[in-house]
């Protein structure tokens, strides 16, 4: 399984919690949920994109770092100071 499209299935952030993800995902998109927060929350080291659009999120983590696509449109998120950013992150 390399894609997984989750969205608008009102998933929280509970509903996420301790969940396996593939360790081949490459795609993740989880948009229109829910979630508000990311702890918790185990993405595979091999994601590539993770859509994470029109959610409640507040604040973030650390990304896997082979991550090179990052959607965090129409969210809450209050500050990105200490955010580690993966190193091949698309910059457009």
């Amino acid at each position: 399984l390399k894609i997984l499209d989750l969205d608008c299935n009102r998933i929280d952030s509970s509903k996420l919690e301790g969940v396996k993800f593939p360790s081949n995902l490459q795609n993740l998109n989880l948009c229109y949920n829910r979630i508000t927060i990311l702890d918790g929350i185990q993405f595979p080291q091999n994601l590539q994109k993770l859509d994470l659009c029109f959610n409640q999120i507040t604040r973030l983590i650390i990304f896997p770092q082979n991550l090179k696509t990052l959607l965090l449109v129409n969210n809450c998120i209050e500050n990105i100071n200490n955010v580690i950013f993966p190193q091949n992150l698309n910059k457009n």
